[in-house]
């Protein structure tokens, strides 16, 4: 949902949560105001911060994500798209690449930079577009490092959540993610999953 929805019901999010409301999605995208502008996202960062923080206070699971691969991208702005996405503190956070289709309002903006022409690869995982500073396995290692940095941060968090659903729900989503999504595949190469990892998903 946008944030902007959840700002205008801030008195009556508790409603949402009484009314079975667990997870909301809020479309987020990225952490910095030139990049939203971008995305016609019509919303300020402190926006969308204080969305995340209003739905959390009620107890409602926050899940958004962050577009990174521009072509001006570099490991520093991914680093501080990642140090952004953890004050935000959703409960769950997704690092994508972007992928513009040549029907999207970005895409003739973004054309000369496209290197992947096969449809079949567009799934914002795989990167399509490669940043004029970083090679596709630049991006792709700095995506997972994203995602390694923010879980494990998030992990004894997960771990001292007071409400026993929301604590099942965080360690079993994450799990899943950990098992059968596409970090499986990216994780493979680094061996099996971290025993820290392992201790708390087994609590």
């Amino acid at each position: 949902t946008c944030a902007v929805d959840i700002l205008r019901d801030r008195d009556i999010l508790w409603k949402y949560r009484k009314a079975g409301f667990v997870h909301i999605y809020v479309g987020v995208e990225a952490t910095d105001q030139g990049r939203l502008d971008l995305f016609k996202k019509e919303i300020g960062c402190d926006q969308a911060r204080e969305a995340i923080r209003l739905l959390n206070e009620v107890g409602i699971i926050t899940e958004c994500s962050f577009i990174l691969g521009l072509p001006d991208e570099t490991p520093a702005s991914i680093q501080r798209t990642l140090e952004r996405a953890k004050s935000y503190d959703p409960d769950m956070a997704h690092f994508l690449a972007i992928a513009p289709w040549p029907y999207a309002d970005l895409y003739e903006e973004l054309r000369e930079y496209v290197v992947v022409h096969d449809y079949s690869g567009y799934n914002i995982v795989d990167p399509v577009i490669r940043p004029r500073e970083m090679t596709f396995e630049d991006l792709r290692r700095e995506i997972i490092n994203c995602y390694k940095s923010y879980y494990m941060a998030k992990l004894p968090e997960y771990d001292r959540i007071a409400d026993p659903f929301k604590r099942t729900y965080m360690l079993t989503a994450l799990e899943a993610m950990m098992q059968n999504s596409f970090l499986r595949n990216y994780l493979g190469g680094l061996g099996e999953m971290p025993e820290e990892v392992r201790r708390y998903l087994g609590r």
